[in-house]
């Protein structure tokens, strides 16, 4: 299944998406101008995941993800 996780770098993101890529699951991270700490948290994924810097905030950085990633489900980290 494809999947968006936004907040992929925060500390339920990174859960969520190590246990989709552990089931097989392709995953897309929308990521902000995220720190060397938070980015360790997804470090051993990295190579299995999508990532897309952006800002759910500003819509033009919403928008164009869209046309890029088609997901059957969208995950939001609050």
């Amino acid at each position: 299944m494809n999947v968006l996780v936004t907040g992929i770098t925060g500390f339920i993101g990174s859960i969520l998406a190590t246990k989709l890529v552990e089931q097989g699951d392709d995953v897309y991270g929308l990521v902000r101008h995220s720190s060397e700490r938070e980015l360790k948290r997804i470090e051993k994924i990295v190579p299995k995941i999508h990532l897309i810097e952006g800002d759910l905030v500003r819509f033009h950085d919403y928008h164009s993800t869209i046309p890029i990633h088609t997901s059957e489900s969208i995950l939001m980290e609050r």
